[in-house]
């Protein structure tokens, strides 16, 4: 698997975890925002200003892996849906089950 392939698997995968976001305002897709905040995070970034920033200095290389129609959501669109997502819904995507061989 590339490295590219292991992106958009890790992408697909963000699809499933429940957009407990209204409908009203709502610019960014769920997985998309949470696409961002993993890779930055593991690239660094320790708040939401920090990936923020990050999405938009590798807008070109995202848009490779996401659509981002709207480009990269602010830090207070990550702070929202930090809140709003149960963090286990993130962990039970990012994190293997114990039953999946490694």
């Amino acid at each position: 698997m590339t490295q590219q392939e292991a992106y958009l698997r890790l992408h697909r995968l963000f699809l499933t975890v429940h957009d407990p976001r209204g409908d009203q305002g709502k610019l960014h897709k769920l997985s998309e925002i949470l696409f961002v905040l993993v890779v930055a995070t593991l690239a660094g970034a320790q708040n939401a200003e920090e990936v923020a920033a990050f999405g938009r200095r590798q807008l070109e290389w995202l848009r490779q892996l996401l659509e981002l129609r709207h480009g990269i959501p602010s830090h207070d669109t990550f702070l929202t849906v930090l809140a709003l997502v149960r963090p286990v819904e993130i962990e039970a995507v990012v994190r293997p089950s114990s039953s999946t061989p490694h």
